[in-house]
C-alpha cells in the first residue's frame, strides 16, 4: 500500500467514526456538525438563561407627605415574583406582585398617617427559577 492510499483509508474510517458518533448517514454532514453546539448545550448560554437574576429598587418619593402614595419601582427579571415589606415604626406592609415582561414592578403604598420624621425601609425579595434576591429602599415621611 502506498502512503496515499494509507491517508485515505484512515480519513475513511474517522469520517465513518464521525458517521456514527453523530447518527448520520453521510460523512460530510457528520463533519460539518463537528464545531457546532448540541441543543442541550444552546439551551443553558441562551440570553436569559445566562443573565442573573437582579434586584434594584427604588421609590418614588424620598419625602412623600403624609396620607399620600408612594411607589416602589423595582427592575428584576421578565415575570419574576416580587414580594416588598415596609417596615413603619409600628407596624409591617407586604405586597406581593409579579414583573412584567420587561422585568418592572411598581407597587404602591399609601402613607396615610405614618410618624413624620421616621425613616420608613422597604425590603425587597425577588424570585425566580430557585434563586433569590434582595435589594432595599426607603422614605421619610413629613406633615
Amino acid at each position: 500500500m502506498s502512503r496515499t492510499t494509507t491517508l485515505l483509508a484512515s480519513a475513511a474510517m474517522l469520517a465513518s467514526t464521525l458517521t456514527l458518533a453523530a447518527g448520520t448517514t453521510n460523512g460530510a454532514s457528520a463533519a460539518k456538525g463537528w464545531d457546532r453546539q448540541a441543543p442541550a448545550d444552546k439551551a443553558e448560554t441562551s440570553s436569559t438563561g445566562a443573565r442573573r437574576l437582579k434586584c434594584r429598587a427604588r421609590i418614588s418619593d424620598r419625602t412623600p407627605e403624609q396620607y399620600s402614595n408612594v411607589f416602589v419601582k423595582v427592575r428584576t427579571a421578565k415575570r419574576a415574583r416580587v414580594h416588598t415589606v415596609a417596615k413603619y415604626k409600628t407596624t409591617k406592609t407586604h405586597k406581593f406582585r409579579r414583573a412584567n415582561r420587561k422585568g418592572r414592578a411598581r407597587i404602591k403604598y399609601y402613607i396615610s398617617g405614618a410618624s413624620p420624621g421616621y425613616r420608613v425601609h422597604v425590603n425587597v425579595t425577588v424570585k425566580k427559577r430557585g434563586k433569590t434576591r434582595h435589594c432595599s429602599t426607603s422614605f421619610k415621611p413629613h406633615r
